[in-house]
């Protein structure tokens, strides 16, 4: 078993945001290691808070949306409700960590960091500027260039005009995204001049910015655990193969290194990110190059097969997660550097098929191109059949041993279903053969 270089394990941890993709995980991990786990939810995000895992749930005001704080002008932190009450309920509950799992929750934390430190509570969210320059995409893929990983040609927009102009230089079709925004909400592919406008008066009033389409439906991600002081606990690329909507996939894969890497993690040094980190990268099909996207400064929804499947390969994530925060001195110890092993998620696996299924339907209403169902088969059979991975699906084992979280993330996940926009669902690695 990996022994990580650590302080003492904290007894008592509060979660911020019990949405299931990432809290679950986190909470059995740190369950089964002996600490309580407290849950701070706010009504759109309480799915483990009726978990038999939980010591205590309480519920929170919502934090600030994520641009607000990213997009503030100078250095002093905006006032929010949220981070506040999470200060005031760690001090009530004697928690020794809080780590938040959203967007927002991350941002606000770390708007407000100090009043824990000060407190002397240990908060896994980054500085305000490693969070700005982590999640506002616009300075997160400059920032990326500038340590050397490949990247789309981009272009801040502040008009109508810059769009126009951009579109002007590098033709269609062209990616234009909100800086700040997740789960491919944020998103508009232009194919055409006569939806440029379009797309524009849909982002009117946030921070924009314009880029290279780059071609492709493969997109891995390389995840690292940082020290404080620069060392780093893990590296490990996945390929995400299906998902079930545009940001939580349904099977991954560990694979060897991308050659991005050592670029990579350049970047993640350059912004001083701590804790776990992902970049996640798109390969182009004609060059191989692996074109930086987006990056994340907390654990994401791949966590719930990516934990216990760390685990069972010996390494524990959680506990070097939380001493890459509290350590004092330069991590010496070995980088865990996994390059094999697969899970999937099975359960979530057949919802990702009805919505492929749904997918396809309504692309091909539209004449565009669809996936063979002989496609959609063999791409099971080679996560099945072939791969012997682990199978770890928190809706399946939570409803014998946690059935009332199972039920209420099953009816969350359907409810997300029926809002999703199945012409940007992303359909993962389906084509593709290991």
């Amino acid at each position: 078993m990996h022994a990580p270089s650590s302080t003492s394990r904290p007894r008592r941890v509060l979660i911020a945001n019990g949405t299931y993709e990432s809290a679950y995980p986190l909470a059995r991990t740190l369950v089964d290691s002996g600490a309580q786990v407290h849950i701070a939810h706010s009504d759109r995000a309480g799915d483990v808070a009726v978990s038999r895992l939980i010591t205590a749930a309480h519920q929170v005001p919502a934090p600030r949306p994520t641009a607000e704080h990213l997009m503030a002008e100078g250095t002093d932190p905006l006032s929010d409700r949220f981070a506040d009450a999470m200060l005031d309920l760690a001090r009530r509950i004697g928690a020794e960590a809080v780590i938040p799992t959203g967007d927002s929750e991350v941002v606000a934390l770390a708007s407000h960091r100090k009043a824990f430190e000060d407190a002397g509570i240990l908060v896994t969210a980054p500085t305000l500027r490693t969070a700005r320059t982590m999640m506002d995409k616009y300075l997160a893929v400059t920032a990326a260039a500038a340590a050397g990983v490949p990247t789309p040609r981009t272009a801040r927009i502040d008009d109508l005009a810059g769009l126009r102009a951009f579109a002007a230089d590098e033709g269609y079709p062209l990616v234009f995204k909100k800086r700040v925004s997740s789960g491919s909400r944020g998103i508009r592919v232009i194919r055409s001049a006569d939806r440029l406008d379009q797309a524009y008066e849909d982002f009117a009033g946030s921070p924009a910015m314009a880029q290279e389409y780059v071609p492709g439906e493969r997109e891995p991600s390389i995840n690292a655990i940082r020290d404080a002081a620069g060392g780093f606990r893990l590296v490990v690329s996945l390929r995400k193969q299906r998902y079930i909507n545009t940001s939580v996939s349904t099977s991954i894969r560990i694979v060897p290194a991308l050659p991005e890497t050592e670029a990579v993690l350049s970047f993640l040094n350059a912004v001083d990110a701590v804790g776990f980190a992902a970049v996640q990268v798109r390969e182009h099909p004609v060059t191989g190059e692996h074109m930086f996207i987006e990056s994340n400064t907390r654990w994401g929804a791949n966590s719930r097969m990516l934990l216990p499947l760390l685990r069972r390969q010996g390494y524990r994530a959680v506990d070097d997660f939380l001493a890459a925060w509290a350590g004092q001195g330069p991590y010496e110890g070995p980088t865990h550097r996994p390059e094999d092993g697969a899970a999937v998620s099975p359960v979530e696996d057949l919802l990702a098929l009805e919505s492929f299924a749904r997918h396809r339907l309504t692309v091909g209403r539209r004449g565009g191109p669809t996936v063979a169902w002989s496609t959609v088969a063999r791409a099971y059979w080679e996560s099945y059949g072939r791969a012997k991975p682990l199978v770890t699906d928190y809706l399946f084992a939570s409803a014998l041993s946690d059935p009332r979280a199972a039920a209420t993330t099953f009816r969350r996940a359907l409810q997300e279903r029926r809002r999703e926009d199945l012409s940007f669902l992303p359909l993962g690695e389906l084509t593709a053969r290991y």
